[in-house]
């Protein structure tokens, strides 16, 4: 009841706590159903994955190998781990996963690279317009700096296990006297010159400038686009956007079910296409030999060019 009520001045009204936004009972109907604070609604959220090539000059039919529906109030981050693992239980993990900044997480990132899979996505956050962590000289565990870009070395790291920080500090007049004091990330007081800094902060920025700076990069994640196609098909032409189902295994089943048909539909079209692309070359081939059988028959007259022409213009017409 907390859930729902608001008690003021011994006035009960009904108005749901936004403490319980998320996790409240939405209906009574539908237990299960939660409310999505970013889409504003009430329901689930569904998750698919698909497959695709290298780049978008090689023919790929993106087959759906994957689909989860959780609560809505779950984030994409707590997604990605628990996919892969279905994936590689199935057979089908993936050696890299395109996925949009929703699902950028270092511990998503750390537990993929553990399962041989390359987590690729535009990361949180922006690159340091100056110098950033990644610039200083760390220890080998990476919890500790050596020595700063300009080789001044560090007088003392305190190190806090619980919440995986460093603050690291540095000599405040050698800081201050420093030509790059003003991009430098250390920051200077009147009595110190300190860094404080997370151990995960040096990863961060070396994707942050890896997504930046490289083209082959950017031109992988172009294929994260085509990601959106599935969603829109399920959801505007296969009747997801309002499924008329309650509970989440009933959701899940419908939602699985489209999925196949969506994989069905693909690979017809793909296979079709295929075809078309054989025959039409099947064609070709036989146009050519039938062209250059012809010519050859009449080589010993002195209409051989006229021939071919002729031959070339009736083309389509020579094979049966």
């Amino acid at each position: 009841a907390r859930e729902q009520i608001q008690v003021q001045d011994d006035i009960v009204e009904v108005k749901l706590d936004q403490e319980f936004r998320g996790s409240a009972l939405n209906n009574p109907h539908d237990p299960e159903a939660r409310y999505d604070g970013h889409k504003e609604k009430v329901g689930y959220r569904a998750q698919v994955t698909e497959t695709c090539a290298s780049s978008t000059d090689e023919d790929n039919p993106k087959i759906i190998t994957q689909v989860e529906v959780n609560l809505a109030n779950t984030s994409d981050v707590q997604t990605v781990v628990s996919g892969i693992v279905r994936l590689e239980q199935a057979g089908l993990k993936p050696d890299t996963l395109l996925t949009d900044n929703g699902y950028d997480s270092d511990d998503n990132h750390q537990e993929l690279k553990k399962r041989d899979v390359d987590l690729v996505c535009p990361p949180t956050g922006q690159a340091p317009d100056g110098l950033g962590v990644l610039d200083f000289a760390l220890d080998e565990d990476g919890k500790k700096i050596q020595k700063c870009p300009t080789e001044q070395s560090c007088l003392k790291n305190s190190v806090n296990d619980n919440q995986e920080s460093t603050v690291s500090y540095f000599d405040v007049e050698t800081c201050r006297a420093c030509p790059h004091s003003f991009e430098c990330p250390v920051k200077i007081t009147k009595r110190k010159a300190k860094l404080t800094w997370r151990w995960n902060q040096p990863r961060l920025e070396a994707r942050r400038f890896q997504f930046a700076d490289n083209p082959d990069m950017k031109k992988l994640f172009r294929q994260r686009s085509g990601g959106e196609a599935p969603m829109s098909i399920l959801k505007n032409k296969m009747g997801l956007a309002r499924i008329r189902r309650r509970g989440r295994t009933k959701v899940t089943l419908a939602v699985f079910l489209a999925a196949t048909a969506l994989n069905v539909q693909r690979t017809h079209r793909w296979i079709r296409c295929k075809t078309r692309q054989a025959m039409s070359k099947s064609k070709m081939l036989s146009n050519y030999f039938l062209r250059t059988l012809i010519c050859r028959l009449f080589s010993s007259t002195a209409s051989v060019r006229p021939l071919q022409q002729a031959c070339q213009g009736q083309r389509w017409g020579l094979v049966a």
